[in-house]
């Protein structure tokens, strides 16, 4: 592989992910600050902040789903294999959202997807595992996106 097809590889696999996720998280955070007690859309609904994590899961996941058909189309990868492989990233994303302590597992997110994305290079991942690394780094990047709306 080429210089440059390793770096569009590199762009097109791991920065636009994190790229994609980043307005999810803006969205998100939006949401659960201009609705903080509206029924389901509450907080104090469901577990603290851990609907408000999930919330931010589920936009990064539903913004990733063109850049998951573009990637099939580009890559020969079977959009049904990469589809299941976000909707299981965030769904065990969310599962685990639901412990009470959010740093942690904001922690273990980000370390799972930088490992993949150290090792992706010499790895031919299948559609499965490439939908949940492409899942895991929306989730990050929608993590900061949201971060980023609370600061400002």
């Amino acid at each position: 592989m080429a210089v440059s097809e390793s770096r569009a590889a590199m762009l097109r696999a791991v920065v636009l992910p994190a790229l994609v996720g980043i307005p999810g998280g803006v969205l998100a955070s939006l949401l659960t600050s201009r609705y903080p007690s509206r029924g389901y859309l509450s907080s104090e609904y469901y577990v603290g902040q851990a609907f408000e994590l999930q919330v931010v899961i589920l936009f990064a996941a539903l913004l990733l789903m063109p850049l998951a058909h573009r990637e099939s189309q580009q890559a020969g990868r079977s959009i049904r294999e990469l589809c299941a492989g976000i909707g299981a990233c965030a769904l065990l994303a969310s599962l685990i959202a639901l412990a009470h302590g959010v740093a942690p597992v904001l922690l273990i997110f980000l370390l799972i997807w930088m490992w993949i994305s150290l090792r992706w290079q010499r790895l031919e991942l299948p559609a499965f595992r490439h939908g949940v690394w492409m899942c895991l780094g929306a989730i990050c990047g929608a993590m900061a996106g949201a971060i980023l709306h609370f600061q400002l």
